[in-house]
């Protein structure tokens, strides 16, 4: 089994990197984003986790792309929609630290991964695995359990 040789260290951090992937899914959805947005998302988190490190550059640019579009489209989340301008604004700087913060931990996952004694496919599809699982339980916490809070 897979996760009695994780240390508590690698359990930790693919927990974290699972949280923020719920959290990206839950913004992705209350955003109400496009579906070019969900797939681009889904590519870039594909190639990041094949990658790692080395694919930084480029989902960083994607995070950035993803922000200015929600700030030309003027995108407002159904939480925030009664708030005001600082309120917008400050959801967008908060929806970009976490992106980066996703980014990052999802780039520097394949070292832990990596360090148990697993083939690099297997650690891909964990990594993966985590990841769009998270998106999943995101968007089933937006669209099923916080339906009737915010609307």
């Amino acid at each position: 089994m897979l996760l009695p040789s994780l240390k508590l260290s690698s359990r930790l951090y693919l927990m974290m990197l699972f949280l923020e992937s719920i959290l990206v899914g839950w913004l992705l959805s209350e955003y109400k984003a496009h579906w070019l947005i969900w797939s681009g998302t889904q590519t870039l988190s594909f190639y990041l986790a094949w990658v790692g490190s080395d694919a930084i550059a480029l989902a960083v640019a994607w995070v950035v792309a993803v922000v200015w579009s929600g700030t030309l489209f003027r995108s407002i989340p159904r939480s925030v929609q009664e708030a005001s301008i600082t309120v917008w604004a400050g959801a967008l700087i908060l929806s970009w630290l976490l992106g980066l913060a996703f980014v990052l931990t999802l780039a520097f996952a394949k070292r832990v991964t990596n360090s148990v004694n697993l083939r690099q496919a297997e650690a891909f599809w964990m990594r993966l695995l985590i990841t769009w699982v998270g998106f999943g339980v995101g968007w089933i916490v937006d669209n099923i359990f916080m339906l009737g809070l915010i609307d």
